[in-house]
């Protein structure tokens, strides 16, 4: 539907439509797209999913919140996503990329249909939760677990309230979550429970909760280098908060981790499954793509680290293009905090206004991507990156507001093409193994 809208105004920087009764601006411009995600954000702080704050739920999220209540949870939790806490992070998600790969291994020694969705969401389930909660859930040797079902659920209510939300603000309108009451008690006791561990016997540890943990206790932290280009954003006024705007509750921990945890979990399994498609219907940039990432981990031993995936160039150019064709988001929505004047122009957006940028359109503009229906990592090369506008690939966004991916993307990506091979079959995908002893393929199906 963006796409559409964005190609129906073939021609101009912007244009209009209606959301119900409520008119939308969208903009096509890249550069007017810059000011208003980055340039002028002082005047579009809010998403379209602003949620009054409320404890008893889990909506009082980063991504939900707006105003004071988003400045402050914003400027704090950026540490969490510093080069140097990755790093911290990263043996411990490289050891549930092991686990999916031996997991693959099984099925293809036993010539087993899988569904390749289900294993690498089990590994996401436990990467994710390494990082986020600090606990190991193991869901990829126990797919039925609480937890790998509590999350998938979530996932599913989140996706169709996000439609509906969209299309008719119910969430401001009608005070609702978009979330049951099942997944929420769920969470909520879960880090409830985490916490209460840790702080009974003086547990620490270098991840996600830990950094709540310590906002709860007013413990500063700040691990931002020169390397953070993606968190250096100024959030005006966050600095300057002496008090935090908002109660800091368990509840309000558990919204920061669930949003997390489904943001990472959702873009991540449809990227993945997406990728291994467009590998397996496109051989030779597959093979290609193996190759590098072999090479690199030959060179180190076959030892996966954090700095290798800054060398693997093809593999940054094969998942941006994935990003490009198939983007996790629709749109970028931001809502006028205060007066805005488009420059250039006499056209005025007061208070609440409402503003769009199509993903989909500024991916498929042939202006910026020609044959955009074709799979080609050729368009990410560094030249070919410098040659266009930076606003017209925007997966994640940009800005203050922009979502943050963390290494577990790739790292699936260097497990995958260092031990296995797909190729496109009637009814599904054939996954082959491609270690020295034995080639055994199966049919994974992408439903």
């Amino acid at each position: 539907m963006f796409r559409k809208l964005y190609e129906d105004l073939d021609g101009y920087r912007y244009g209009g439509f209606y959301q119900s009764r409520n008119p939308v601006l969208l903009i096509r411009d890249p550069e007017l797209i810059k000011r208003i995600l980055t340039k002028d954000f002082s005047h579009f702080i809010d998403r379209f999913t602003e949620h009054p704050v409320n404890e008893s739920d889990l909506s009082s999220n980063l991504v939900q919140l707006g105003g004071d209540p988003w400045k402050f949870m914003r400027y704090k939790l950026s540490p969490v996503f510093s080069s140097a806490k990755m790093k911290s992070m990263f043996d411990l998600i490289v050891q549930c990329a092991l686990d999916m790969s031996t997991s693959l291994k099984s099925f293809a020694d036993d010539r087993s249909l899988i569904n390749m969705n289900e294993v690498t969401s089990h590994y996401l389930v436990d990467a994710i939760g390494t990082c986020i909660l600090g606990i190991q859930l193991n869901t990829i040797k126990d797919p039925k677990s609480e937890h790998r079902v509590m999350i998938a659920k979530a996932a599913k209510i989140s996706l169709g309230f996000s439609i509906w939300n969209f299309l008719f603000k119910m969430s401001t309108t009608f005070r609702l979550s978009g979330m049951n009451d099942e997944v929420t008690d769920y969470i909520k006791k879960l880090v409830k429970k985490t916490i209460k561990y840790r702080e009974e016997n003086n547990v620490i540890r270098n991840d996600f909760l830990q950094l709540l943990i310590n906002l709860k206790n007013d413990v500063l932290v700040d691990d931002i280098s020169k390397e953070d280009t993606h968190l250096k954003y100024n959030v005006d006024g966050a600095t300057d908060m002496k008090k935090s705007p908002l109660n800091i509750t368990d509840n309000l921990l558990a919204a920061q981790c669930f949003v997390f945890y489904l943001a990472g979990f959702e873009t991540s399994t449809s990227a993945i499954g997406f990728c291994l498609h467009e590998l397996a219907v496109n051989q030779d940039i597959q093979e290609r793509l193996a190759e590098e990432i072999c090479t690199i981990l030959r060179e180190q031993d076959n030892k996966i680290t954090y700095e290798i995936i800054n060398k693997m160039d093809y593999l940054d150019q094969v998942v941006n293009e994935t990003l490009r064709k198939h983007a996790p988001a629709s749109g970028i929505t931001r809502v006028c905090s205060k007066p805005y004047t488009i420059p250039g122009t006499n056209i005025n957006l007061k208070k609440g206004d409402s503003v769009l940028v199509s993903i989909p359109g500024l991916h498929f503009d042939p202006k910026y991507y020609p044959d955009p229906e074709r799979f080609d990592p050729e368009r990410f090369t560094k030249e070919n990156v410098k040659s266009r506008h930076p606003y017209t690939f925007l997966p994640f966004g940009e800005g203050p507001r922009i979502c943050i991916e963390g290494p577990e993307s790739n790292l699936r990506h260097i497990e995958l093409h260092s031990h296995f091979r797909q190729s496109d079959q009637p009814g599904g995908i054939s996954v082959t193994r491609t270690d020295e002893s034995a080639v055994h393929t199966d049919t994974s199906d992408f439903s």
